[in-house]
């Protein structure tokens, strides 16, 4: 593991040497004239960059620029997705994640926003994120070849090859230049085996991007697929000559001469990659299996090979007494021995016997005057006894040989800082950061190198990212960084620092506040919010979250105060609009609800939960056309939206279409398996295509996290009746009735129950016990198929005029209704029959 030399470098050092790394590959052109450096960024880490390197001082440059932008418009899309491609291309993703979702909130169409947030995603492993945004790309352009691509690498990662292929293949039939495309089919061809159309597809890869070592290796993996050797070497030789440390390439190159018998070969690929990562214990593994191979007849208990081999463990387990003593025998039997002396001037500097260190390593280089890993330790050595030039010297060298090297680029920025060359260590940091972006050390590095530049806006930037647990300016920052990136608990984290020191810090407590709420966390939230109001009552931002927090916890007068004086500060807020029309709507002011839901969509039109709860409020007031088209409108921007996806579905159960219904069921299910609200549904129309099996497994799954939820066990109770399982079905009943509904949505289960509660007794012979529950039911809303049951009982009863006066009800609202019509004949005949009689 390489180190740094001074204390505070050397600690930061260890706690992020396994950081994710990441490339930036591809550029768009752009399309707003108003736009200079928004470009697509392609963040697939295993390919190497084919961006012309940007020096600092013109990153710096640009990101003023659009600051300036910002200032004068913050509202600008353009320019925020710009200052989030500079900030990726600065290793800041969060900050880029955090600038190009604003962009979007503002423009949802933004495609070159949602391609590079999409590829952000991909690189951080955010696999679902990433889809969605590349669908919305589509959605706008589908004949986009390059989210086409990017989302069929994706899908490559997630082993969805079918998905995988059919969007690369359509980019590369709009765009026959896109070697991204052609790469990535051909890991695609590869996995599934289809070795030619594989070599095909890298081959191209690798004549239009000839620097792409992963597509070299890809290739050489394949002609080694297919034990054609030869070309797998030239493939691997092609991919270590532009970058010489490569250890995929070392591997399988190793391996290829294994299955050669160039065991010679093989040992000297597995030493290098040993000298890269003394760690590798895979390398170490192979490398005595091709020893004892080459020397099966030599082999003794002391032998120099065994030293290397236990000392490298020793060495990897931080054991490092054990490990001298093995490499100090080693090479008392050969004193010149270059990797024992190479590894124990390592050993000697990790103990700080920096003069033993340089001996061995003079003499290993002496041997090896080119050995990468010994320049670069001799260079920290001389580093650490301030021997500032002779390290340069060694750095020098060390890059010379891998220019990429992020450690030794940012142990060469060090001595560049502390010698007051600033640009040059400037340059060398920013490079160290191109390939490893989210190392803490270098971006504080770059921080303190900017500040002595008086480049404050940077210092900034990077310190909101640094660990600085005593500056409340950066811990307050990164909070609200964190919130608007959904990394909730790592805003808490920082905010409660924040406000640990300053209780009545009201930008932190405002944060917070957000935070707990969307951790649903309301009464935390709403005591952080008040705390705010008492300092600021005009905080229109505390005001919209406590209300959206009293909404949460069922406080709708709370609520609604707080999202009135909102409103008047701010008539055109969207968020205070669809929260407050959301409360009307549990309320039961469809009238209300309907005009704040419409207003808030004037100004966010494609707001997926206004057009849901307005669609909601269109199902309440039976104008399920109205509510499929808000629900259509949500799907056609997000095919993933669940919630769209459920209330679809059941407005097709409602309207009797019930394949639709199934259809829309089944896919939320998909992406959410455990929601109570869509499995009672899918049971629902199950219930109603007769499929009783089914049925009761989705209601019963419903109810496995929650026994006392109304809905499942009023939709339960229904099944049970039809497949004649009265016992059950009472006690579902029972226990439904037993709660107090909240609103018209929990009334019109209640009622639900009731009345086949009602149609059990009945048939029980209770009439008197179903005709109560009838009264109770109809006391709310009094519906075609209550009364139709009721009018039933009335007959069986013999009280003809009462069941012919609900049969008129019914036939006002719906004169062809075939039972009540039928009914209505047998009702008459029966009475007539009776009179009769008398």
């Amino acid at each position: 593991m390489e180190r740094h030399m001074s204390i505070y470098f050397h600690q930061q050092e260890e706690e992020t040497e396994s950081s994710t790394t990441f490339s930036l590959s591809r550029m768009s052109d752009v399309s707003n004239p108003t736009s200079q450096t928004t470009q697509s960024i392609n963040l697939n880490s295993r390919r190497m960059s084919v961006l012309p390197k940007q020096p600092t001082s013109s990153l710096n440059e640009s990101l003023s620029e659009n600051v300036q932008r910002l200032e004068k418009d913050p509202n600008d899309p353009y320019a925020l997705t710009d200052v989030g491609y500079i900030y990726a291309m600065m290793g800041l993703t969060d900050l880029a994640l955090a600038h190009m979702t604003q962009a979007l909130d503002i423009d949802p169409e933004n495609v070159h926003a949602l391609q590079n947030r999409g590829d952000l995603f991909h690189n951080v492993d955010r696999y679902n994120e990433a889809l969605n945004d590349f669908n919305k790309v589509l959605q706008v352009d589908s004949e986009n070849a390059k989210a086409l691509a990017s989302r069929g690498a994706v899908y490559s990662v997630l082993n969805q090859h079918e998905n995988a292929l059919k969007d690369l293949t359509k980019a590369i039939e709009i765009d026959d230049t896109d070697y991204f495309a052609f790469h990535i089919r051909g890991e695609v061809y590869y996995k599934l085996e289809y070795y030619d159309e594989a070599i095909d597809d890298l081959t191209k890869a690798v004549h239009g991007e000839p620097t792409n070592v992963q597509a070299y290796n890809q290739l050489g993996d394949v002609f080694r697929a297919q034990n054609h050797y030869d070309s797998a070497l030239k493939c691997y030789n092609k991919s270590l000559s532009f970058q010489p440390e490569n250890i995929p390439a070392l591997t399988e190159r190793g391996n290829v001469y294994r299955r050669l018998k160039q065991y010679e070969n093989a040992l000297a690929d597995l030493d290098l990659i040993l000298e890269i990562q003394p760690e590798n214990l895979s390398a170490l593994h192979h490398r005595s299996e091709v020893f004892r191979l080459l020397h099966p007849l030599n082999l003794k208990p002391y032998d120099v090979f065994a030293l290397r081999t236990r000392g490298q463990i020793y060495y990897i387990n931080d054991k490092y007494g054990e490990a001298l003593a093995d490499f100090n025998r080693a090479i008392s039997i050969e004193p010149h021995n270059a990797f024992a002396l190479r590894i124990r001037g390592r050993l000697y500097y990790l103990l700080e016997r920096y003069e033993d260190a340089l001996n061995d390593l003079n003499k290993a280089l002496e041997l090896k005057p080119n050995n990468g890993f010994a320049l670069r330790t001799r260079g920290k050595v001389y580093y650490a006894l301030n021997r500032y030039e002779e390290a340069l010297t060694d750095l020098n060298v060390a890059l010379k040989i891998t220019p990429k090297n992020a450690s030794v680029l940012r142990s060469r920025s060090r001595i560049y800082y502390l010698t007051n060359r600033l640009e040059k260590a400037l340059i060398d940091i920013d490079n160290a950061l191109s390939i490893e972006p989210v190392h803490i050390t270098a971006i504080l590095n770059r921080a303190e190198i900017n500040q002595s530049l008086g480049r404050f806006i940077i210092l900034l930037i990077a310190k909101v990212l640094a660990l600085e647990p005593e500056n409340k300016l950066a811990l307050r920052n990164r909070g609200e960084v964190y919130r608007l990136m959904g990394q909730y608990q790592s805003a808490l984290s920082d905010l409660n620092k924040v406000i640990e020191v300053d209780p009545y810090n009201t930008f932190a407590l405002s944060n917070r506040g957000e935070v707990c709420r969307m951790l649903g966390l309301y009464q935390d939230s709403i005591k952080d919010l008040t705390k705010v109001l008492a300092l600021e009552p005009n905080n229109d931002f505390a005001l919209r979250i406590r209300g959206a927090a009293y909404r949460m916890c069922g406080m709708h007068q709370e609520a609604l105060q707080d999202l009135n004086t909102a409103h008047e500060m701010d008539p055109k807020n969207a968020f205070v609009l669809r929260i407050r029309g959301n409360i009307y709507r549990v309320q039961g002011n469809y009238p209300e609800a309907l005009s704040d839901l419409t207003s808030s969509l004037r100004y966010e039109p494609d707001d997926a939960f206004a057009l849901c709860t307005r669609g909601r409020v269109y199902q309440s007031m039976n104008r399920f056309n109205d509510a499929l088209a808000d629900y259509d409108q949500t799907l056609k921007r997000d095919p993933h939206n669940t919630f769209a996806l459920r209330c679809r579905g059941n407005i097709f159960y409602l309207l009797g279409k019930y394949e639709e219904a199934l259809n829309d069921l089944d896919k939320s299910l998909q992406l959410d398996p455990d929601n109570v609200w869509t499995l009672c549904y899918r049971g629902e129309v199950n219930h109603a295509l007769g499929y009783h099996d089914k049925a009761l497994k989705d209601f019963n799954k419903s109810l496995s996290t929650n026994t006392a939820q109304w809905f499942p066990l009023a939709s339960r109770g229904a099944l049970y009746r039809s497949m004649e399982r009265y016992e059950d079905a009472l006690s579902d009943f029972e226990r439904v009735l037993s709660c107090h509904p909240e609103d018209d949505f929990d009334q019109s289960y209640q009622n639900k129950a009731l009345k086949n509660r009602a149609g059990i007794y009945a048939a029980l012979g209770k009439l008197d016990d179903a005709l109560a529950d009838l009264d109770r039911a109809m006391e709310t809303s009094e519906d075609v198929d209550g009364l139709i049951e009721r009018a039933t009982v009335y007959r069986n009863k013999k009280e003809f005029e009462k069941a012919l006066k609900d049969l008129e009800k019914v036939l006002k609202i719906e004169p062809k209704n075939r039972t009540a019509n039928r009914l209505n004949e047998e009702v008459r005949y029966l009475m007539n029959d009776a009179q009769n009689d008398y």
